[in-house]
């Protein structure tokens, strides 16, 4: 319809990819870490003296750590979480990809993924193929351990499958910057589980970013304005 009104479409690819990189290995060690819980302890005068495993949660380092989709976010992720000396990086996407062999990734099916890392971060584009990718038949798959980050799109989890799977202990935990619906209702059963970390959809809210993002906009609506073409056209 776009085209044939002769409307010109353009987008900010890639401008997002390394402030969401940093915020879903800032949510990984938030919750393994328990920088929240540990927050809250002081706030609530629960700060526990020399107990030696008080608020120890898994490593980064040693740990083996899954992407489930290796595009532009994926990748900068995996750059980060090398710098942890991880034991093993895997990821899984619709076929092998170029940057894998760059960040030292090993392509794997998502059932092997699942079965072996310690930490599964989600980047994948919400698509009919990818709604829903993990429920309930994946997280049995998973280490009861293993940490799930996602910073992709709510519904790329089934999201009452994923809160059966935490309350349960099937997995370790979670951080979500994204979820179903947005807002997100303060007494959702996900806002009561001590094993979760949410934030309200900011991986992307940086300063530099959204400065960028505004730039590339406003220069793509002067070239359509002055009969150039467009600096980020969508085909």
């Amino acid at each position: 319809l776009l085209r044939e009104r002769n409307i010109a479409v353009s987008n900010t690819p890639s401008i997002l990819s390394s402030a969401v990189a940093d915020m879903a290995v800032g949510l990984a060690l938030a919750v393994s870490r328990n920088i929240v819980q540990g927050y809250n302890s002081i706030l609530q005068n629960n700060w526990v003296v020399n107990h030696p495993t008080w608020m120890c949660g898994p490593a980064l380092e040693g740990s083996t750590v899954g992407i489930v989709g290796l595009g532009a976010v994926g990748t900068k992720i995996a750059r980060r979480i090398r710098t942890f000396d991880i034991a093993q990086l895997l990821y899984t996407n619709r076929h092998e990809r170029p940057e894998g062999v760059e960040v030292g990734a090993k392509y794997v099916s998502l059932d092997q993924l699942l079965a072996v890392s310690d930490f599964v971060f989600l980047t994948v584009p919400l698509t009919p193929e990818t709604k829903h990718l993990l429920g309930s038949e994946q997280f049995r798959k998973m280490k009861t351990t293993s940490i799930l980050i996602n910073v992709a799109r709510g519904d790329v989890v089934n999201q009452n499958d994923l809160v059966t799977a935490l309350q349960s202990k099937m997995i370790g935990g979670a951080a979500l910057d994204v979820m179903t619906p947005e807002p997100l209702p303060p007494d959702h059963p996900l806002t009561k589980l001590s094993n979760v970390v949410l934030t309200p959809h900011i991986s992307s809210a940086t300063l530099r970013a959204r400065e960028t993002m505004a730039k590339l906009a406003a220069e793509n609506i002067c070239n359509v304005l002055n009969n150039k073409e467009l600096l980020t056209p969508i085909p």
